[in-house]
């Protein structure tokens, strides 16, 4: 099934890759005014991801190393030291709400943004909230949510989340550095998959896997899981290999 016409489509201009610095990348872009959930499902199976109203899947001339990843719900378990990682975020209580914005949700993502560049070199600027409503709140229709994790009333990590009719997919997640000894990212993606399995969903969509990515590699723990193995076409069948 081919998705709905997007108002707007482009490849973008090559530049350096934000994943492997030594590498150059190209985007291809799609811009809905509203995508409805069967567009969305399809087009999330043939490797692309939602920020905002944009669609994105890279479009590299040489290099094929982002995978998309999406987990097997009904095959899943947590692992030993997973279940370590649930069992030392007990206190942690989460709320699932439409995607808002608020003083406490700017600060907390620019304090992970300036951490991040301190202990992986990401970029670091100040987001707008103009900025950070297009990427996180518009565009999010009936399914766009939002995961906010507190500890005793504090708001320290927000992960952004599509439901779908099949699956789950994995926006973005940011979080209170103080954290960082908790294991915040994997703790949120079992959470997911947790609240993807209670909705009775196929599979719960990562995002991108890149080996050679430090920020990524942890997504390869949540086994079984699927890596899509083609770059297909709306006219093509999606290819998903198998990893147990």
């Amino acid at each position: 099934m081919n998705p709905s016409i997007p108002i707007y489509e482009s490849i973008s201009e090559e530049e350096i890759c934000s994943y492997i610095p030594h590498e150059i990348m190209k985007q291809h872009y799609l811009i809905y005014d509203q995508c409805d959930l069967n567009s969305y499902e399809t087009i999330l199976n043939k490797g692309y991801r939602r920020f905002g109203k944009f669609f994105f899947r890279h479009h590299c001339n040489n290099c094929k190393k982002c995978r998309s990843i999406r987990v097997i719900n009904n095959l899943f378990k947590p692992s030993k030291s997973q279940r370590k990682v649930l069992n030392k975020n007990d206190g942690i209580k989460i709320k699932l709400s439409r995607p808002t914005i608020s003083i406490e949700h700017m600060e907390l993502f620019d304090k992970y943004h300036k951490f991040r560049k301190e202990t992986r070199g990401w970029s670091e600027k100040n987001t707008t909230p103009e900025d950070y409503f297009s990427s996180f709140i518009d565009g999010h229709e009936d399914y766009g949510y939002e995961m906010q994790y507190f500890f005793e009333n504090k708001l320290i990590a927000i992960g952004l989340i599509d439901i779908l009719k099949e699956s789950t997919s994995s926006v973005y997640f940011y979080y209170d550095p103080d954290w960082q000894k908790k294991s915040l990212g994997t703790y949120s993606l079992l959470k997911e998959i947790e609240l993807s399995k209670q909705q009775n969903k196929k599979y719960s969509h990562l995002g991108y896997w890149i080996k050679e990515n430090q920020s990524m590699k942890y997504k390869s723990n949540f086994k079984p899981h699927e890596l899509l193995a083609n770059h297909p076409s709306f006219e093509e069948q999606s290819i998903w290999s198998e990893i147990s």
